[in-house]
């Protein structure tokens, strides 16, 4: 009888994931960004990132940072937040024939949200609920009960429906995917579907504009992979 509406609050705790959604938009970026490799055929310095040391954002094939005046520096991992805070810079340092696009692509970065961790809490009717576990040497099953009143639900860990009762200083903490939460989440079913739902519904309105902007800077890069795809 929970099946459906259980199956479907296990695919909103992968949805409403935000590290991996915010990991997923990075990944995008970065390798929008490697369509357009070689950035520059001339390795130069572009802006020191600290004042009181000598650290360098280079630009060469790709990104670099560099200490002191030794060197080539390494390699960025990931090049977002570079292009976040110094884009405007290095606008003008990039090849001749990517200089539009790679500024294009740098503003529409810019124009991104980023996504924050949601959370929500919804009170219910009062319910008695009880959850269900062996014992300690396996020989018996324990039963505990609470009066449940409130849900609370956080995309840090959307996987863990929070239940509290009236001044609750021992909350419980459900895993949906645990196989013995169906006994205890079964009678509050619907509301455990509302509290997911209310915080996709919160995450889907920042997913909807950056896609739009993701759109954007897809059409911008595509033909940059199809000529590295032909050569």
């Amino acid at each position: 009888m929970i099946s459906e509406p259980y199956n479907y609050i296990l695919q909103k705790s992968k949805d409403i994931y935000v590290y991996n959604v915010a990991k997923g938009l990075e990944n995008f970026l970065n390798k929008s960004f490697q369509a357009l490799r070689p950035l520059s055929y001339k390795y130069k310095e572009v802006v020191n990132m600290r004042e009181d040391e000598r650290f360098y954002l280079c630009i060469g094939t790709w990104l670099r940072t560099k200490w002191g005046s030794r060197g080539y520096g390494s390699h960025v991992g990931s090049i977002v937040p570079y292009i976040l805070k110094y884009g405007d810079e290095l606008k003008p340092h990039v090849r001749g024939p990517i200089k539009d696009d790679f500024a294009d692509i740098v503003d529409l970065t810019k124009k991104l949200k980023e996504y924050e961790d949601i959370e929500e809490t919804i009170v219910i009717s009062s319910k008695k609920l009880h959850r269900y576990y062996v014992g300690y040497g396996d020989d018996c099953i324990n039963v505990d009960e609470k009066e449940v009143k409130e849900l609370y639900l956080n995309t840090r860990s959307p996987k863990a429906v929070i239940m509290k009762s009236e001044n609750d200083e021992d909350p419980w903490r459900i895993d949906v995917t645990n196989a013995t939460s169906p006994a205890v989440l079964e009678d509050v079913i619907d509301n455990i579907v509302r509290i997911y739902d209310m915080v996709d519904a919160k995450l889907v309105v920042v997913k909807d504009y950056n896609e739009r902007i993701t759109s954007q800077i897809d059409q911008i890069v595509t033909p940059h992979k199809l000529l590295k795809a032909l050569k």
